[in-house]
C-alpha cells in the first residue's frame, strides 16, 4: 500500500463520517427542537474528529515506520546482505527530489546498551523506516550512495566505542549517552556534507571521492569495529 493510498483512505473515512452525520441529521424528525438537533449533530461531529484524529495517527505512523511490512533492525555486520529490497519503508506523497525520482533515503542510528560489564555500541539500519523514492528502481549506484550512509554512522559508532574502551570499569549510563549525542551530532554534520557533495551520488567522481575517504576513516578505527566494548 502506497502512502498515496493512505492519504486517500484517511480523506475517505472522514468524508463519509461527516456526510454520514450531515445526511442524519438533515432527515431529523420535524418534531425535535433545533437546539436539539444542532446538539446532537455537534456531539457526532466530535465523535468523527476523533475518528479522522486517530486514522490521520494511524497514518503518520505508517509513513513514519512502516509497521505493516515491519523488519526489525540490521546491525553493521549485515551490511553486506542489504539490497534496495530492504528499504520498506513508506515515503511521503509525490516526494521528489528536485523533480527526480530515482533517489532513495537510508535510516540509520547508534544505539547501546549493557551487557554484564561490557558496553555494546551498535550501528543500525532501519529498513522500515528507509525508502526508495522509485520502487522500480534498481540501481547499484543508488544502493551504494545509500550503503555508504550506514559506513559512516558505523564510522562514528566506532569512534564511540574507542572513547568508552581504555577504562578499568564501565562508565556511568549518562556518560555513555553524552559520548553517543556528541558523535551523533558530527555524523549528521558528516552526512549532509556527503550528500551535499556527492549530489545524492550523482556526481560520480565525488562519490568515489567520498567513498575512499569513509574506507579510510574506518580502518583508521578498525580496532574498534568489535560492537562489544571490555573492562576489566
Amino acid at each position: 500500500m502506497s502512502p498515496d493510498y493512505l492519504y486517500l483512505i484517511v480523506g475517505l473515512i472522514f468524508v463519509t463520517v461527516i456526510g454520514f452525520d450531515i445526511y442524519n441529521w438533515s432527515r431529523g424528525h420535524s418534531f425535535v427542537a433545533p437546539e436539539v438537533r444542532i446538539k446532537r449533530l455537534w456531539s457526532k461531529l466530535n465523535y468523527s474528529v476523533l475518528i479522522l484524529g486517530v486514522t490521520a495517527l494511524v497514518t503518520a505512523i505508517l509513513l513514519n515506520v512502516n509497521v505493516l511490512s515491519y523488519r526489525r533492525p540490521m546491525a553493521y555486520a549485515l551490511v553486506k546482505t542489504i539490497t534496495l529490497k530492504d528499504f520498506r519503508g513508506f515515503k511521503m506523497p509525490n516526494e521528489t527530489l528536485d523533480g527526480g525520482n530515482e533517489f532513495a533515503f537510508i535510516t540509520t542510528s547508534i544505539e547501546w546498551d549493557r551487557e554484564g560489564d561490557q558496553v555494546v555500541v551498535n550501528a543500525l539500519f532501519h529498513p522500515s523506516r528507509s525508502y526508495v523514492y522509485n520502487n522500480r528502481t534498481g540501481d547499484g549506484f543508488l544502493l551504494q550512495h545509500e550503503l555508504y550512509h550506514f559506513h559512516v554512522t558505523e564510522y562514528f559508532a566506532r569512534l564511540c566505542r574507542q572513547e568508552l574502551s581504555g577504562r578499568s570499569t564501565p562508565p556511568a549510563s549518562a556518560e555513555i549517552a553524552a559520548i553517543i549525542k556528541k558523535n551523533r551530532l558530527q555524523e549528521r554534520r558528516v552526512q549532509y556534507r556527503y550528500d551535499d557533495e556527492a549530489y545524492h551520488g550523482v556526481i560520480l567522481q565525488k562519490q568515489k571521492q567520498w567513498e575512499q575517504k569513509v574506507d579510510s576513516l574506518l580502518s583508521s578505527v578498525k580496532a574498534f569495529e568489535n560492537p562489544k566494548v571490555g573492562y576489566n
